[in-house]
Formats: structure tokens, C-alpha cells, sequence
């Protein structure tokens, strides 16, 4: 089958067969046959505009880029188009964007690609503008699309309100699957694409409430489809119905729900109560609690440096709150915007003796080290500027040469679950009480932070990690009409902090906690192998070294 279209489209008079053998003085070698041949309509997609199902007659977009001879594949009747390899195609449909358009569809990926996009264009040059967005894709740095919350492998329903990016009309939309490595590669489909304006909330016109074990988005996403198919019987479907209910992206209005639900809540800079600047530096390996060295007798009644007396706040926040009260991530610029939803600490240091941790011993304890649990790679200042003092500049280690260090972190789903919702308190007991106050585990790696989101980190081996687990979670969420309130009330007996459970039963290991936030379809493949730059695996030092040295044109003797 033959996509005619694709190469030329005008009026036809003849059709052509041949067999030509112009390297061979016998003319009359080759033999073929041709049969049943047939022009014909092929199948066209369908795109809901306004409550009015269009046609979609697809053409290529942004030449330079649909260079192969790959076609969208239509079925269900067209409502569903699916992108095979390297493709570029848009549809000429008139749209008009306003404040209140959204546009809806359900996306399946089964094969990444390097992007994959949706568009809405006034022509068929995407190079003019800005008029994209990217959903999924292997890609990163893409300037000339805007990035929504990118999927993974599987069926996800997008929702999204364009005037948030771009307001007017538009004579074309676009579906893009660009794989300029091998253009055979990638396979998506876009089904029940709709571009409208939406009724009101139906579940803003109700009264509801009800019960979850565990406040994310799967668990209240299941409870709100109950309600909304009882009660609910408008054109809206429901993701459109909570996109209007939240006047935003669903998964941000239930995080907040999930997020708010425990109202009793302590600040993390009363943790120290030192104020933010002591903190901050602390996290960056620096002020008194990582400098100092216990000296003398270890009951602590007359020796210097001890951190039940220097730090004993710690301890009284872990007995008083970390296990009964949800403790808020802190706005410290270590721990903004972690993409990975990923944090660790390295420690390179041991300031305290008789705790069967490191190897400080008593007036020995100037240069201890604590347990070793992991192998340096390298350092690139430039992912913590600010903690390294200087703009660029880097580290090579490897072959074991760093010495003695420990690594510990903790990772979350993007589903706004518990993790998520004590990641806080998870900050303290990995930072604070578990390593520094318990342990003696203090300092960074040079050029980084001790602690912060794994982007701002040291490229190790490996990490030991821990998980939080609320026992005894019960979350009531309730929605009042008559005052458009909506509230949300968690009540729980403790927060455990456990050994994490990775992938394959391989716990206490950040790299296979977070492959069973992929393999449970809360974190993506793509996320998995961006933070491959950082965990990069027992025996990979050589190698994400040789990887990092190209970077920067050179190669390591």
C-alpha cells in the first residue's frame, strides 16, 4: 500500500508500469507482474472541533524535518492515528484559541522517539515560532516547543488549556514523532482529539465527600470517577470536568488535595532554628555541626564537639515531630526544583566516635572517614555553582581514589503519594538525624553539596536509601457547594522511615527504588536514564568519566 498523497497530489491521466534493465545487453531479462491494483481512499482522522467531528487530511509540516516516507495509520473509524518512525504531518482545520479553549486527547506511547508533540500553527513551517508542545520523548533542551508534564510508555488522557501559551487563530494542527537517529524507530497514536469550550464542573454543582488509605492520584482518581459517573451526565468528560473544577492540570489540584490534607505541619527551618543562611550552608557541608571533632569522654559531660549537646534540637525534633507531623520541604536552592523528584546526601567525613559508624575513635577524629557505600566518579561544578563558589570547573576521580565516603538519598513518585508528601520529613532523617546527629556522617565532596537534588550532586556509583511509610493513613476529602470549599483532613498513627524497596526485591538502593517507581508507572524511563548520570552504576565510574571528559573535547590518559 501506497500513500499516493504523500509524494504528489494532482489530477492523473495515465498509469505507468516498468521494468527497466538498462545494464544488461539483454533487454528482454526481467520479468514481473503486477495485479489488483487499485486507487482508492484511504482511511482520514477525525478531530472533534467545537462538538463538530472533522476531517483531517494530513500533509507534510516543516519539510526539512518529515524526510521519510512514513505515514500515520488510521483506525477506529479515525479517531485514532498512529505515528510509525520519523513523521511530520499536519492538517489544515480552522481553530480559534481563546481563553476558555482546551484542547483533549488520549495519547499512547508504546516506542519513545526523540519528541513527540502536538501542534497548532498558522502554517506548515515550524521554524517561525514557537507553536508545539512536547508531551514524551527521549530529547531534552527544546527550545522551540513547550514542555508539558512529559509520559511515558502507555495510555495517558492530556488535557491542557493552550491560551495558556498562544491565543488567536491557527489554520493547521500538527502531530509530530521526530526520530532523526533511525527514522524507523518510535511508535505512538493519538485518539479522540478534541479541541472545545467546556460546560461548567458538573462535580462543582455536588456535594461529596469520601474516604482514601493513601492520598494520590491513582486512589482519589478511582473515588472522584465513582461520584462523577452516578451524577454526572453532560458533555464534559470527567478529566475535562476536574481541569475546569481545578482551572488547572488535575494531577496539580489532587497533589495539592493530598498535599494539604495534613494540616499540622512544621516549617523546615524550625528544624534548626538556626535561621535559613545556617541551613543553607549547612547542606553545603559547612558551620559548626560539620566542622567540629568530638574530643574526651563519650558520655558527653565534659568533652567538646559532642552533637547530642551541639545539635541536640535534632533530636528533640525527630522524638517530637518527624514520626507525628508532616515537616515542609524547605526553599533552600539545594533542593529547588528536583525534575528527577530525586535527593541524596555524600558525606566525606565522621566527627563522632563509639556509634559503630566510621572510623573516628576517640582523640583520633581529625581526618575520619565514615563507611564506605559507594565509588566517586567525577564532580562538575556547574550543576551547584553556587555551593562550588565558582562557575565552571570539575573533578575526576575514579579507580577508587577518593577514599572512604557514604551516599544516602530518597526518591518519590510523580503521583503525589506519601513519599511525596513527607519528603520533608525524609530530608530530615537522611541529613539530620540519621547521619549527622546518629552516625557522626558530615562534609561534602568538594566542588557540591552535601546534600540537595540529585542534579546538584557528584556522579557516584551508588546510594543507600530509605522510604517513608505512614501506618494507620486515613484521608478524608469533602467538597461543600453551597461555599465552593473544598478541604481535605489526614489522620495516621506514624511516619516510619524504612530501608527503601527497590526493584526485584534489591533494596536499600536508590538506583532500584527508582525502577520500581518506573516499573509502577509513578516515574518514567526517560527520567530512569537521566539519572543513570548520577547513579551510574557499580564498575561505570571509567565510563560516565570518558562520557564526561568528551563533553568537554577531551580524553582521559
Amino acid at each position: 500500500e501506497v500513500p499516493i498523497g504523500r509524494y504528489f497530489q494532482k489530477e492523473i491521466n495515465y498509469i505507468a508500469m516498468i521494468t527497466d534493465n538498462d545494464g544488461n545487453a539483454e533487454k528482454y531479462q526481467g520479468a514481473s507482474v503486477y495485479s489488483d491494483i487499485e486507487i482508492y481512499d484511504g482511511p482520514v482522522t477525525t478531530l472533534t472541533l467545537y462538538e463538530d467531528e472533522i476531517e483531517l487530511i494530513f500533509e507534510k509540516y516543516s519539510g526539512n524535518q518529515d524526510t521519510s516516507s512514513n505515514f500515520i495509520t488510521v483506525t477506529e473509524g479515525g479517531s485514532t492515528a498512529s505515528l510509525q518512525g520519523n513523521i511530520w504531518r499536519a492538517a489544515p482545520v480552522d481553530i480559534e484559541v481563546n481563553e476558555n479553549t482546551l484542547l483533549t486527547f488520549v495519547f499512547d506511547l508504546e516506542e519513545e522517539s526523540e519528541v513527540n508533540a502536538i501542534c497548532f500553527d498558522t502554517n506548515l513551517d515550524h521554524a517561525d515560532g514557537k507553536s508545539c508542545w512536547a508531551i514524551a520523548g527521549t530529547q531534552d533542551g527544546l527550545s522551540n516547543f513547550w514542555t508539558l508534564e512529559q509520559v511515558g510508555v502507555g495510555e495517558t488522557r492530556i488535557v491542557f488549556r493552550p491560551s495558556d501559551y498562544l491565543f488567536g487563530s491557527f489554520s493547521y494542527i500538527a502531530l509530530i514523532q521526530d526520530e532523526d537517529n533511525d527514522k524507523t524507530a518510535g511508535l505512538s497514536t493519538f485518539s479522540e482529539i478534541q479541541i472545545l469550550e467546556p460546560e461548567s464542573s458538573c462535580l462543582a454543582t455536588l456535594d461529596w465527600t469520601f474516604n482514601v488509605e493513601e492520598c494520590n492520584y491513582e486512589n482519589v482518581m478511582i473515588a472522584l470517577k465513582i461520584i462523577f459517573d452516578e451524577h454526572c451526565d453532560g458533555d464534559n468528560i470527567l478529566m475535562v470536568d476536574l481541569f475546569v473544577f481545578f482551572d488547572g492540570p488535575v494531577k496539580d489540584g489532587i497533589g495539592n488535595m493530598c498535599k494539604f490534607a495534613f494540616v499540622e505541619n512544621v516549617s523546615f527551618d524550625r528544624v534548626t532554628d538556626h535561621g535559613n543562611q545556617f541551613d543553607v550552608e549547612y547542606f553545603d557541608g559547612g558551620t559548626t555541626w560539620n566542622y567540629e571533632r568530638e574530643l574526651g569522654d563519650a558520655d558527653g559531660t565534659t568533652n567538646e564537639g559532642v552533637l547530642r549537646q551541639d545539635a541536640n534540637r535534632v533530636g528533640t525534633v525527630y522524638d517530637v515531630y518527624a514520626e507525628q507531623t508532616q515537616i515542609t520541604w524547605p526553599d533552600y536552592r539545594q533542593f529547588k526544583d528536583c525534575k528527577l523528584r530525586t535527593a541524596m546526601c555524600c558525606f566525606v567525613a565522621d566527627r563522632q566516635f563509639d556509634d559503630d559508624n566510621g572510623n573516628c575513635a576517640e582523640n583520633d577524629c581529625d581526618d575520619a572517614d565514615p563507611n564506605d557505600n559507594s565509588d566517586l566518579c567525577y564532580t562538575d561544578f556547574t550543576r551547584s555553582e553556587e555551593s562550588a563558589h565558582v562557575e565552571d570547573g570539575y573533578s575526576i576521580y575514579g579507580d577508587a581514589s577518593e577514599g572512604d565516603f557514604h551516599c544516602h538519598g530518597f526518591a518519590w513518585g510523580n503521583n503525589h503519594g506519601s513519599d511525596d508528601v513527607m519528603k520533608g520529613n525524609n530530608l530530615f532523617f537522611v541529613s539530620m538525624y540519621d547521619h549527622m546527629y546518629t552516625r557522626g556522617y558530615t562534609e561534602q565532596v568538594p566542588g557540591a553539596p552535601m546534600c540537595g537534588c540529585v542534579e546538584n550532586m557528584p556522579s557516584v556509583t551508588r546510594a543507600d536509601c530509605t522510604q517513608t511509610e505512614i501506618t494507620g493513613l486515613s484521608v478524608t476529602i469533602n467538597y461543600v457547594e453551597a461555599t465552593k470549599r473544598l478541604s481535605s483532613e489526614a489522620t495516621f498513627d506514624k511516619i516510619e522511615f524504612n530501608a527503601c524497596e527497590g526493584l526485584n526485591d534489591t533494596n536499600n538502593d536508590l538506583s532500584a527504588r527508582f525502577a520500581k517507581l518506573v516499573d509502577d508507572n509513578i516515574a518514567t524511563e526517560k527520567e530512569q536514564r537521566e539519572l543513570e548520570k548520577y547513579l551510574v552504576g557499580e564498575g561505570n565510574c571509567d565510563t560516565a568519566i570518558e562520557s564526561f571528559l568528551n563533553t568537554k573535547g577531551l580524553t582521559k590518559s
